[in-house]
């Protein structure tokens, strides 16, 4: 019996009718996710950060967010009555360089996230008490209306918090302050630091939007085998990596004011990230079911350094 040669066409099908159904379903995931609350969470950093997250391993990939953003994950997935990412809730997550903060949206947001006090100051506007903004600060008192958030008491007591702690973990080493030049916080802590101790300065000044190589150059000019205390300014937790890396070249000691950016061994003494993270998760929790930022003793709740 002569035998009819069989053709690889059934599998070509196959594959075509494989691809439109995956096609198929990628939109209807995407119809699904635009019909979810958005949370627009902006932060200073890298713009190449951004990206929608829509899932947890979304929290570390290709690069880890925000700990406060994490911190708030985890809280609203473990809760008698959770909201899980991907199925209750979307993060529009965003990261920009100072000065160039990024809330445009088609879709208006549930809430504003803000990681920073420069950046609640341009939420704020932007949200003009039509959309809730919650955030960290240390100075709740600015930031009246529709606003609620966390004071992470980052500017209390500089010299206490900071200086004596790193002074006390060094032996006797040189300590030298990595500040940014202009920023309010900066100016704060180095102004408090120096009222009590004579200690050199690091400044960084960038002519450029992208920080990455002022922050570098100023660390290279601190002596080499000494400490860099780190003060709690938003580009310096958005571009950590920059400075652990630098720092290392230098075989300098790094203080950091949050737990979460500290390399292995070093000092750290500050308001975490995470925590302040799982009490932005109570917040959002109340925003998303009251569609309106809590009141009293809930609208601002204080973390303290540890």
């Amino acid at each position: 019996m002569k035998r009819t040669k069989r053709t690889s066409q059934p599998k070509k099908k196959a594959k075509k009718k494989q691809v439109k159904t995956t096609a198929a379903q990628k939109k209807r995931k995407k119809k699904v996710l635009s019909g979810l609350p958005s949370i627009l969470a902006v932060a200073i950093g890298d713009p190449n950060n951004s990206r929608l997250i829509d899932s947890i391993p979304g929290l570390s990939i290709p690069t880890p967010c925000r700990p406060y953003v994490s911190g708030m994950v985890d809280w609203l997935m473990n809760q008698p009555n959770p909201r899980l990412l991907g199925r209750d809730y979307v993060i529009d997550y965003r990261e920009c360089f100072e000065g160039g903060e990024n809330f445009a949206f088609t879709t208006t947001p549930a809430l504003i996230l803000c990681m920073s006090t420069p950046v609640m100051v341009a939420a704020v506007a932007v949200a003009n008490n039509q959309i809730p903004v919650v955030g960290v600060t240390s100075n709740p008192g600015a930031f009246p209306g529709n606003v609620c958030g966390v004071n992470a008491q980052r500017t209390n007591n500089p010299y206490a918090t900071y200086y004596s702690h790193f002074k006390n973990k060094l032996a006797g080493q040189t300590i030298t302050l990595l500040t940014r030049h202009g920023n309010n916080v900066s100016n704060l802590c180095r102004d408090d630091i120096l009222g009590h101790v004579n200690v050199p300065l690091a400044d960084v000044n960038p002519t450029t939007p992208d920080p990455r190589t002022a922050i570098v150059s100023a660390i290279n000019n601190v002596p080499a085998n000494t400490g860099l205390l780190v003060l709690p300014v938003d580009v310096f937790f958005g571009f950590w990596d920059t400075i652990n890396s630098a720092a290392a070249s230098r075989n300098l000691t790094v203080f950091w004011p949050a737990e979460e950016f500290v390399k292995h061994g070093q000092p750290h003494f500050g308001s975490s990230q995470v925590q302040c993270g799982q009490i932005f998760g109570e917040q959002v929790d109340f925003i998303l079911t009251n569609h309106a930022v809590p009141t009293g003793s809930a609208q601002w709740k204080t973390v303290n350094p540890r």
